[in-house]
């Protein structure tokens, strides 16, 4: 049975950020969950933020998911993606702190994608990553060119802010080891596409760094 997630606080930099824990095995892998844009009604309870949590724990794996600065209760304002980089690496520093987990791994959808791997590809705490329909007409991924980590891209088939063409050249374009999934009539949002979400990223896990 999956153990439940347990609120919890921590900060980063002056403010507090509120988040979901679930521990698994003490050593065991965790992952940092990353939401959508916080204006356009992101969070942490996201549909597809949820189906990454449910997918890691369902194999015993721990996480975190938790909201960006500013998004319900955590504190200060919208940083225009930049500072939201600080709570994710305040977010694998809380992990540090009260786990000690084998790898940490970063997972982002959309803005969070965005986010979240560009502090995966800088910061040699992070061994891998997962990014969900990352919004490529709104945003550079530059930062992920020479990544040796190992990286899922995960896309819906039609998705116009990740158009399929531009998704697989830039896919092509990324070094080993890697792979990617394309959800079939699934847009950016995947409603009820959750359970091909979560079945696309077992992928993920038979990487090899």
């Amino acid at each position: 049975m999956t153990q439940e997630e347990e609120p919890v606080l921590f900060r980063s930099g002056d403010f507090h950020l509120e988040g979901l824990l679930r521990r698994g095995d003490r050593g065991a892998e965790a992952f940092v969950l990353c939401h959508p844009h916080p204006q356009y009604g992101g969070n942490m309870h996201n549909n597809v933020v949820s189906a990454m949590a449910t997918a890691c724990q369902e194999k015993g794996i721990s996480t975190l998911r938790f909201n960006f600065r500013g998004v319900g209760r955590s504190e200060g304002k919208f940083g225009d993606g930049i500072e939201e980089r600080l709570d994710v690496e305040a977010a694998i520093d809380f992990f540090l702190e009260h786990r000690a987990p084998s790898a940490i791994h970063i997972g982002g959808y959309s803005f969070g994608a965005h986010v979240g791997l560009y502090v995966g590809s800088v910061d040699d705490r992070v061994n891998g990553f997962v990014a969900i329909a990352p919004p490529l007409v709104l945003y550079t991924f530059d930062f992920m060119t020479n990544s040796s980590k190992k990286k899922l891209l995960i896309a819906g088939a039609d998705d116009p802010f990740c158009p399929s063409g531009r998704f697989r050249e830039w896919f092509d374009s990324l070094d080993e080891p890697k792979a990617f999934r394309v959800i079939p009539q699934a847009d950016h949002f995947f409603w009820g596409k959750e359970d091909a979400l979560k079945d696309a990223l077992k992928a993920y896990f038979s990487l090899t760094s």
